[in-house]
């Protein structure tokens, strides 16, 4: 790859050697005259160089110096910055240095009409202000109201060179030219350099400056050693990000770690209670706290409590830990799939079921005897599941509550049944003329993956009752039986 003939002019060396040296003071006066707005002031003619305003903390921070610091003829002074770097609060630096320039100006006892405009000029090499467009800013003090510059000593003028994005073809004015002299300088040929200048002596200059087979050793070598400062300095910083990172990966994986030990921790009370176990030999295994144990033994009463069947219909309850507690989500019968889809964050559930408890049948009649129906199944178990996944929730029928309708036959053939329930519940039946002779089973409780056929936990529902004739002895003959499952429990 061939050395390019011009050197960079962000480089704080190069910047010093075209605008901060008495040779070159027609470069900066014209730079200056081309960049700054002047309304009522004429431009400017003579420049004398004062000795830079800088904050020894930032120059021994920053990859870039104030560069120049000078007053015209008029008494004015400039203050002209090359800003590589993006730091934080560089236009609240501008404000600052503007502040010292003006003050700088008052002797004691000298009279404050005297004092003089400081105009901040800064060429960044990074996007100051996101919400603007142009990629030249000049800012002054007015009027709130009446939008007035009554306050006239104070002005500032920025260049932003990453929203400058001109070719060499598209660029015509003054502005457009410095701006891309600032950008492109390192990467412009000897060819391109006739098209950019066009007649512009002092552009020309500023290029002629850059040529590095004009610098000597010397120059070249300081030169090198801001670029080599720069890269220590991006360096350095990038090293302090990266410890930064992996010791806040790090602190975050050892609570992450810490956090899911309890989650297991409170999961295998919450297993050893149901089971049983005491309260101390919980803590004991666990090593929770007794009030945490005792919280978690409230919950489970009250997950016992939330799956009793309502009116002899199923029930289904959801529970998960979140955000240090329990949360319970109870399906109650409707007649219809209801859906239940897994927050985020969780990664298993403790399912609670209970079947619809069976129908009773008709104990009232003079020649046969009915009985109760058989209570519905009781299941549990803990799911691991994925957030967002949806799962269909079936709630069972209660198995009571409805009258056989005759089906076919007639005399002592004569078929009556009674309707099938939500959830599976069988149907009853009767011959004879006996209508309300058998009940229907209740309907199953379950749950299943969305989309599928098979469920995942099922709570059987209780058996539908029968009857008997009265002369038969021997008790709950004609009761149902109870639902599959951990155990049956009263209902229908």
């Amino acid at each position: 790859m061939a050395i390019s003939k011009f050197l960079d002019p962000k480089n704080d060396v190069a910047f010093k050697k075209i605008f901060g040296t008495e040779k070159n003071k027609d470069i900066l006066i014209h730079f200056l005259n081309d960049m700054l707005v002047f309304k009522e002031k004429n431009p400017i003619q003579e420049v004398t160089f004062l000795k830079t305003i800088q904050d020894p903390d930032i120059a021994a921070k920053k990859t870039s110096i104030v560069d120049i610091l000078c007053k015209d003829g008029e008494g004015n002074s400039y203050i002209v910055e090359m800003q590589v770097a993006k730091t934080k609060g560089f236009e609240k630096r501008a404000q600052y240095y503007a502040s010292k320039a003006y003050s700088g100006q008052i002797n004691q006892g000298r009279d404050y009409s005297t004092l003089k405009e400081v105009i901040f000029l800064a060429i960044a090499d990074f996007v100051m202000f996101p919400d603007k467009v142009q990629y030249k800013s000049d800012h002054i003090i007015l009027d709130k109201e009446t939008h007035e510059n009554d306050l006239k000593d104070f002005s500032f003028t920025f260049l932003e060179l990453e929203k400058f994005t001109k070719t060499k073809e598209e660029i015509s004015t003054l502005i457009e030219k410095w701006a891309y002299f600032f950008k492109h300088a390192d990467e412009t040929t000897e060819a391109d350099l006739k098209e950019i200048i066009g007649q512009d002596f002092i552009i020309q200059k500023a290029y002629e400056e850059l040529n590095r087979f004009y610098w000597n050793e010397d120059e070249l070598s300081a030169y090198e050693a801001v670029i080599k400062k720069e890269s220590d300095y991006i360096a350095s910083m990038g090293q302090k990000y990266d410890e930064g990172f992996s010791k806040g990966k790090d602190q975050g994986k050892n609570e992450g770690i810490l956090e899911g030990q309890r989650k297991e921790k409170l999961l295998l009370a919450s297993r050893m209670l149901e089971t049983g176990s005491e309260n101390d030999f919980v803590v004991k295994i666990t090593g929770l706290n007794p009030e945490e144990i005792t919280r978690l033994k409230e919950d489970h009463k009250r997950a016992a409590t939330l799956a009793n069947t309502i009116g002899g219909h199923g029930c289904v309850v959801v529970k998960y830990f979140v955000n240090g507690a329990y949360e319970y989500d109870t399906f109650n019968y409707t007649g219809a799939d209801q859906t239940w889809t897994v927050p985020n964050g969780i990664t298993q559930a403790s399912v609670y079921l209970v079947g619809a408890g069976g129908g009773a049948s008709d104990t009232s009649h003079v020649t046969y005897k009915g009985g109760n129906g058989g209570g519905g199944g009781y299941a549990q178990g803990l799911m691991n599941v994925t957030a967002g996944a949806r799962y269909t929730i079936i709630v069972g029928q209660a198995g009571g509550g409805a009258l056989a309708t005759y089906i076919s036959g007639s005399g002592s053939s004569t078929v009556y049944r009674t309707p099938a329930t939500y959830g599976g519940g069988g149907r009853g039946g009767s011959i004879v003329n006996i209508v309300a002779g058998y009940a229907s089973g209740g309907g199953r409780s379950a749950i299943r993956l969305e989309g599928t056929s098979t469920d995942v936990v099922t709570a059987g529902g209780g058996g539908g009752a029968g009857s008997t004739p009265n002369t038969v002895t021997g008790g709950s003959v004609a009761n149902g039986g109870p639902g599959g499952g951990a155990s049956g429990i009263t209902s229908g």
